[in-house]
């Protein structure tokens, strides 16, 4: 698809030179609040009035802001998103009317469909709500943070600015994979930590500025992977931190690189992302301390870090093949 003429877009580079695009007046609104909000009449508030069926903020999630909400019928006389926000149908459809600067757009969102809004994106008048007045149609939101994202990957944010082009109810299996990765995550406690959060939101960005940004140019090549000396230091730090919620920030720093050139030189070098790595570790100490018989599940799942005997249960089984408790009688 290509953007609808009338769209006017501004870049994320917008957002990191001058704060908001568009608007002055916008300026010093929050990036990350109780709820995701938009400029809906020359006033922001929140997406939705209703209160969030799941909402990122009320968790640890270290990722971009995530509300998953009930679609009611609404309309707006005009609509800025600050922000690049994704909105994914979860169940049911969505009918949106979109009154652009030259023109109109009209569209149905089918579950499972994605639409992209980019920062900057403006409509003159706009209304939405179920295809159906008597069906029931939910949707995830994802904000893509400007400021997160210039943390995670600052050698990129000339690539990751890129103009992104409006796109309805689009089919993308691997955005719609991370997406619901990210609202699994969420909506069960945010087990896996910082550094999911952070790792997947990356994922995003990524995907985002190769798919769908006005040249979709692929971001900066690492060339070859860590060097002995930095897997040194990756392994003595997370060994000494396994009760911890290690961020990808974090191990980047070690080596001295960014989040995302660390994330794909580490893969390089070790085969496996830094989350799986360290889930690796603490299953490999996890497997010590049961066959020595000193520490219960529950203790043991809290000295490695799992937010929960469960998750850690779960994590182990996968891992290994069978369940904490069975591996400590047979050893």
């Amino acid at each position: 698809m290509t953007p609808h003429e009338g769209t006017r877009i501004h870049s994320f580079s917008a957002v990191l030179s001058r704060g908001y695009p568009l608007r002055s007046e916008l300026q010093g609104m929050p990036m990350a609040g109780k709820r995701l909000e938009e400029v809906f009449d020359g006033q922001r508030r929140p997406v939705c009035n209703a209160p969030p069926l799941l909402c990122s903020t009320q968790t640890s999630w270290a990722g971009f802001l995530l509300e998953r909400d009930t679609c009611r019928v609404g309309s707006a006389g005009t609509l800025l998103y600050p922000y690049t926000s994704l909105v994914f149908v979860t169940s049911g459809s969505i009918t949106v009317t979109d009154h652009a600067l030259k023109g109109d757009k009209v569209f149905v969102a089918p579950e499972g469909s994605l639409t992209i809004w980019p920062a900057g994106y403006e409509s003159r008048s706009i209304s939405w709500g179920p295809e159906r007045p008597d069906a029931r149609a939910e949707m995830l939101r994802v904000q893509v943070n400007p400021l997160l994202l210039t943390r995670l990957a600052p050698e990129d944010v000339g690539i990751l600015a890129r103009q992104l082009t409006q796109r309805s109810a689009i089919v993308d299996d691997c955005l719609s994979a991370l997406l619901r990765a990210m609202e699994t995550e969420v909506s069960t406690g945010c087990p896996a930590g910082r550094l999911f959060g952070e790792s997947v939101s990356l994922a995003l960005a990524a995907q985002l500025a190769q798919r769908y940004t006005a040249e979709s140019t692929p971001l900066h090549a690492v060339d070859g992977g860590l060097s002995h000396r930095q897997c040194e230091r990756v392994h003595d730090y997370v060994r000494d931190n396994l009760h911890g919620d290690t961020s990808l920030v974090e191990l980047a720093t070690l080596t001295g690189l960014s989040p995302r050139h660390f994330a794909v030189a580490f893969r390089k070098s070790m085969g496996l992302s830094p989350h799986q790595y360290i889930l690796r570790m603490r299953i490999e100490e996890a497997k010590r301390l049961l066959a020595k018989h000193r520490l219960s599940i529950a203790e043991i799942s809290v000295a490695l870090g799992f937010s929960s005997q469960s998750h850690f249960t779960e994590v182990f089984r996968r891992m290994v093949g069978t369940t904490p408790g069975r591996y400590g009688r047979e050893h």
